[in-house]
Formats: structure tokens, sequence, C-alpha cells
């Protein structure tokens, strides 16, 4: 019989390349299974909630302003106007949107369209503008008007 170096040699590089392959899969499954405890240690739970509560209410009012009325005229375009207001489209629309979707998480709702910062009118769809510090998204639609979005809880 001849020697059995070489059948030794090739069992070995699968024994460890096994072992390696269950290393790799074992941390895996017990990272997946503390990811929950990792996030609250780490305090990505809560920050991962303020972008989120955040960030549709933005792509929201954006969605609101590239909205089409009948005559194919962007709703941002129809409020850039010096005489542009909320009408009976952009109003109504503007209901549907934010008081539907975020009337249940935000109790405070009020939209509308301003002249420069801190100075909105108020419109027959969501009554008279506050100012507030907090829940507001204001959008620049030209040197000097505005549309503000406040969500309070």
């Amino acid at each position: 019989m001849l020697s059995n170096r070489g059948q030794i040699s090739d069992t070995s590089m699968w024994v460890v390349s096994t072992i390696i392959i269950l290393v790799i899969i074992s941390s895996a499954i017990l990272l997946t299974s503390l990811g929950g405890e990792i996030k609250e240690t780490l305090g990505l739970e809560k920050s991962v909630k303020i972008n989120f509560e955040k960030e549709v209410p933005y792509k929201s009012l954006f969605a609101f302003l590239l909205t089409k009325n009948s005559e194919g005229v962007r709703i941002f375009s129809k409020l850039s106007f010096p005489e542009g207001d909320l009408n009976d489209f952009s109003g109504k629309l503007a209901l549907r949107i934010f008081k539907n979707f975020y009337g249940d998480t935000f109790p405070n709702i009020w939209f509308g369209v301003g002249e420069g910062y801190f100075e909105f009118r108020s419109n027959e769809y969501f009554g008279v503008g506050y100012q507030t510090q907090f829940g507001s998204i204001f959008i620049k639609l030209n040197e000097n008007k505005w549309v503000e979005l406040i969500l309070e809880n």
C-alpha cells in the first residue's frame, strides 16, 4: 500500500473548511437573534421612529405639491402665483391626504400658504394658521411665498 499522506491532507482541508462555515453561520444566527437587544442598547430603535415620522410627511407634502389638477397644472405652480392659494381641488386633496393619513397620529394638523416666513393666512379647509416650534414643515415656493404643514401631537 502507498502512503496515506495525500488523503489525510485532503480530509483535514475539508474538516477545517466545514468548521469555518459552521462558525460563520452560527455567528450570523446569533447576531440575528440579538438584533433587537443591540438596537435597544445603541438607541437605534428610537432614531428610526423619529426619522420615519419626519420623512413620510415630507414625501407626502412633495407628492401633494407635484400633483396635477384637471388642467394639467401642478399644485406647486398654482400656489406659486402671487394670488395663489388653496382652491377647491387643492384644499380638498390636502384635507384628504393630511387629515386622513396623519389624523390618528397628529390630532392638530394645519396646512396653508403664506407671504413670507411665519405670515400664514387662514383658509377655509384648515382654518387659521398659527406658529409652532414643533412639527412644522416649510417649503419655499418662490421668493415671497411659502407653504407650511403643521403636524402636532
